[in-house]
């Protein structure tokens, strides 16, 4: 049987002009990896079925969950939907799914809207006493993230 928790929005912050931060309720027992999604979906009539995978921007440490998403307002779709949204608004989410796992030292680029599920396997072993940084990132013309990062030991200084 399929897991579904319908979770309150509890904050919003703009990123960019078409990219949002949202926090969300956690369920009680509710875990996750760094690198897993879960499908979203907008708890209003005519929403409650359009389910779209989003990543976990927050860690399973944290008492909340967090989701970073690019707004598409170019067509009626989820996203556009979603940028509509107000503190005390509520999504479903479900089954927790997928993996993008740490593997050692090294670099990765990564780029587009779905630059999010790599950039948290690196924020989680900040907090394993490794020393990670990241060395280059930026916002590209069209407002998507691009982010490279390597360890501290490949960099020369732990600074």
């Amino acid at each position: 049987m399929s897991e579904e928790h319908i979770v309150r929005i509890t904050n919003i912050e703009s990123v960019t002009h078409d990219v949002r931060r949202y926090q969300v309720e956690k369920p009680q027992g509710y875990t996750f990896k760094p690198g897993q999604a879960t499908e979203v979906a907008i708890n209003k009539e005519g929403w409650k079925e359009e389910r779209r995978p989003f990543t976990f921007t927050s860690l399973n440490t944290d008492p909340y969950l967090e989701f970073t998403i690019k707004s598409y307002n170019d067509h009626p779709g989820v996203t556009n939907e979603l940028g509509k949204l107000k503190v005390g608004d509520e999504l479903i989410i479900h089954d927790v799914w997928g993996v993008i796992e740490y593997k050692g030292p090294g670099y990765f680029i990564a780029g587009g809207a779905g630059i999010t599920r790599r950039k948290i396997p690196g924020r989680d072993r900040r907090g394993s006493g490794r020393r990670e940084r990241s060395v280059g990132k930026g916002w590209g013309s069209d407002g998507d993230a691009i982010a490279r990062w390597r360890s501290a030991r490949e960099f020369g200084a732990a600074r």
